[in-house]
């Protein structure tokens, strides 16, 4: 294990075959459940999970262990380790010195608030969504920017554009086009414009994989968002409790009788009743309307 990412992952490119000539002091590997952290700031710390067990740890980091995981979890350790105060205090003792290399021995005096354990859990869950939702922000965000580079990105005509297009057996574009435009047709991928592409950023491959479904079905799911839209309209959309379904004009009789059963509490829910019909929805919303 080379390094560690600046939020505290392991990547795989910081990985590397190691060589050893003797036998190497198992102290010097990290195990499941331990906390590796740099030993200067930030700390980067990360829990190492189950088939880490063989990555050799060098000296610029250190292995935490934690020996008794009913009082302390090495998630809540690495959350803990991770702080704003703990990082500012680390940086304070740094600036005192000419390395920027921190002494284990001051890692291991810090002080940590250990609440319960199910306390810890709680927070441990939270920092996990939390996480899980920023970097889904970021994949967004990437998406986004790539889609409008996209958009606002020209394909001149050529001749090699002309046969590139005929082979995929798709229009010519003589004008030229935006590659959005191409990436809209369904015999082309993101992948086959590269060539016509030379400034295209390299993005992972689900973030990729999102920009081309996001152009070609954006149609669609922008269909997709106004029925949730509706759907959360209709499910603000409150029914009186006494409602009398039988003297609502224009609903069938079986609506009625399944309306009068449920009695549901919004318009919402309505719909998804067996045996209401959009006409007798319709029908619903006229009557509060009127009323």
């Amino acid at each position: 294990l080379r390094a560690l990412t600046e939020d505290g992952e392991i990547d795989s490119s910081a990985l590397e075959d190691f060589c050893a000539s003797e036998t190497l002091n198992h102290a010097w590997f990290a195990s499941p459940g331990d906390v590796v952290i740099r030993l200067f700031s930030p700390l980067c710390p990360v829990v190492i999970e189950e088939g880490q067990e063989k990555l050799l740890v060098p000296s610029q980091l250190a292995i935490l262990k934690v020996k008794d995981c009913t009082i302390l979890l090495p998630e809540f350790l690495k959350i803990s380790l991770s702080q704003k105060e703990i990082q500012e205090k680390i940086r304070r003792i740094e600036s005192g010195t000419t390395q920027r290399v921190v002494k284990l021995g001051t890692i291991m005096e810090l002080q940590i608030e250990v609440p319960d354990k199910e306390t810890q859990r709680r927070v441990v869950e939270m920092d996990t969504l939390c996480r899980k939702k920023e970097r889904m922000y970021l994949k967004l965000m990437e998406q986004d920017r790539e889609i409008a580079r996209l958009t606002h990105t020209g394909v001149s005509p050529s001749p090699a554009l002309a046969a590139f297009l005929a082979e995929k057996g798709t229009a010519d574009a003589p004008d030229g086009c935006p590659l959005v435009a191409l990436l809209r047709r369904p015999q082309l991928t993101y992948a086959d414009l590269a060539p016509f592409d030379p400034d295209r950023p390299d993005l992972p491959a689900d973030v990729a994989e999102q920009v081309e479904i996001s152009v070609k079905y954006e149609g669609y799911i922008q269909r997709q968002l106004r029925d949730v839209a509706e759907l959360r309209r209709a499910e603000r959309h409150l029914l009186p409790e006494d409602l009398d379904y039988d003297s609502i004009q224009g609903l069938r009789l079986e609506a009625r009788e399944k309306l009068g059963q449920v009695r549901p509490r919004s318009i919402g829910q309505a719909s998804r009743i067996s045996g209401v019909s959009p006409a007798d929805i319709a029908a619903l919303l006229i009557y509060l309307d009127r009323a």
